[in-house]
């Protein structure tokens, strides 16, 4: 008889099958599930060296899946090398400067100072303002000797300070470049946008070493095991990522999880999404080039390490780069693709191009979307691509999307396009975009912004992330956002009619996420012949007030079979 290595006995099981059933018992062999039942008859495969673990009532559950998280980043956040500017942490730009000041006390001069999080949008000062934001002028009282770059809390901008700029070459006189926000007199403001304008600072800061990396990456898998993760996607690693954040994006990252996998120090499955884009500057040229200097692990095991391919297509509304349809006001443009060309047909004609490459090359795509128009022509781009080029379920996807329409969303659901989708995220937007008061969709207004309930209802599969720093790595308190809506800025409901149930909730950051990874066969219900990767609650999520779903704790985390995590 074969006997178990592992039982979990007397416990609640949410075996989040396609019937949501609730079993009392698993049996655990080799990391993997070999039954699933009641107690009595899973103890049946208790051996002489079988380890017992008896929940006594409590609710066990598939590991959670991060279907959106920068994770070095995340691993950097949790060290004090790090400034953590994230709301409510500083709610104001005077908070911001006695932060700054606080480092630079503990800093020796000269020495670079990096911080993300911060958010002018959400800072007492500017009021909501969204056409006002943090300057150099506002970090060089606080810091004349130390160079200081501070990321928004999108990461799709960075402020500087004047000393960071002269260490980086750039002045009044500096050639225009993408990326670079100047004032009227022609002067940096000490505002970069998006990678190709945050790299003109960064280049210039010491990169972290593999050791570094390693520890940030092992930093960031230790705080989503004690939340109850086991898996997730890192959104944007590779040669496009070079220079950012240290080199936190650059392509050493991958070999970092393919040595850490190889050592068997990984305690989440990674699904890693490359960015090959040369220098960081998006468009079918930088593409190909960027393709013939990404090598990636031929050995690789995809249960642990796997790979997609990550595209912005547009920014974010807060420096007016989203892509959109109508004019905004607060902006006086209907803003930009990331793609290169004169005209919007041109920056479509050179995304679509690229997605056509990519799709035909076998890849699955997954695309940064924030804008209506941006949103609407991925999913054409998408859909033409697998048109002219058929193939069985790529499972492209759109990450973010909070602008959809009805219309696009039916179009998504019949052609099998997921969307990664960030609840807690959205939780601040729905504020910052209702004070943006962007123009989209037909009569749409922040209520209807991020509809899940209705991507749902149209077949559509909804993976939810944290986008980590962006937001904290907790499924529990993503699903409490996902279920009531509300901000934490002004306590509106915003939309009460798109929110989701507990268990579409559940869903979302666990079976879900294994379908956008195409891993559903491997993970994401607790079924016999798949991976041993749960989590046990405190409390049951369904008893709980829904506004203490957050609330509730990860007492135990079982990765392939071990625990890697326990309260």
């Amino acid at each position: 008889m074969t006997f178990a290595d592992l039982l979990i006995l007397n416990g609640k099981v949410l075996t989040v099958d396609k019937n949501f059933s609730i079993k009392e018992a698993i049996a655990v062999k080799n990391g993997l599930i070999i039954d699933v039942g009641d107690s009595d008859s899973i103890r049946r495969l208790a051996g002489p060296r079988t380890e017992v673990i008896d929940l006594e009532g409590k609710m066990i559950l598939p590991g959670a899946h991060d279907a959106h998280v920068h994770a070095a980043n995340m691993g950097v956040l949790l060290n004090p090398m790090c400034l953590n500017l994230f709301y409510p942490n500083i709610k104001s730009l005077k908070d911001l400067k006695e932060k700054v000041a606080e480092k630079v006390k503990s800093t020796p001069p000269g020495t670079w100072i990096m911080g993300i999080g911060w958010s002018a949008v959400l800072m007492e000062e500017f009021g909501g303002d969204p056409t006002k934001t943090v300057t150099r002028y506002d970090l060089d009282d606080v810091s004349p000797d130390h160079p200081v770059f501070l990321y928004h809390n999108s990461l799709h901008m960075l402020v500087a300070n004047s000393k960071a700029m002269e260490l980086s070459g750039i002045t009044k006189h500096t050639p225009d470049a993408k990326g670079i926000v100047r004032d009227h007199t022609g002067e940096p403001t000490g505002i970069f946008e998006e990678s190709v304008g945050e790299n003109l600072i960064t280049k210039n800061v010491p990169p972290l070493s593999y050791e570094e990396l390693k520890k940030s990456i092992g930093y960031c898998q230790e705080e989503l095991n004690k939340n109850g993760y086991t898996s997730f996607a890192d959104a944007g690693l590779g040669v496009g990522g070079s220079y950012q954040m240290c080199d936190m994006w650059g392509h050493r990252v991958i070999d970092v999880y393919q040595q850490m996998s190889k050592a068997k120090e990984l305690t989440c499955r990674a699904s890693i999404g490359v960015f090959p884009f040369s220098g960081g500057l998006q468009s079918y040229e930088t593409l190909l080039k960027g393709l013939e200097k990404t090598e990636l692990p031929k050995d690789n095991d995809p249960n642990w390490v796997r790979f997609w391919l990550k595209i912005w297509l547009d920014g974010m509304p807060e420096n007016a780069t989203v892509w959109m349809w109508q004019k905004q006001d607060a902006f006086g443009s209907h803003g930009t693709s990331l793609f290169p060309g004169e005209t919007d047909d041109e920056q479509y004609e050179d995304f679509l191009k690229t997605v056509k490459h990519l799709h035909r090359d076998g890849w699955q795509i997954g695309v940064h979307v924030m804008g209506d128009r941006s949103v609407d022509k991925c999913i054409d781009a998408y859909v033409s691509a697998m048109e002219e080029f058929p193939r069985n379920r790529p499972r492209h996807y759109i990450i973010h999307g909070e602008l959809t329409t009805p219309e696009k969303a039916k179009k998504a659901a019949k052609y099998d396009i997921g969307f990664s989708v960030q609840p807690t995220d959205d939780a601040y937007l729905y504020y910052i975009y209702e004070n943006l008061n962007l123009k989209w969709g037909k009569n749409l207004t922040s209520d209807d912004m991020s509809a899940f309930k209705m991507l749902i209802d149209y077949g559509v599969n909804v993976a939810g992330g944290s986008d980590a720093p962006v937001t904290f790595p907790n499924w529990r308190k993503s699903v409490q956002d996902a279920v009531i809506r509300r901000s934490p800025v002004n306590e509106k409901i915003y939309g009460a009619e798109h929110a989701v149930t507990i268990e579409d909730g559940i869903r979302m950051f666990t079976i879900n996420g294994a379908i956008q990874e195409k891993m559903e066969h491997i993970r994401g219900s607790i079924e016999i012949g798949k991976v041993a990767d749960f989590q046990v609650l405190g409390e049951d999520i369904f008893a709980v007030n829904k506004e203490e779903i957050g609330q509730i704790p990860v007492v135990m985390t079982i990765s392939d079979g071990k625990i890697v995590y326990s309260a």
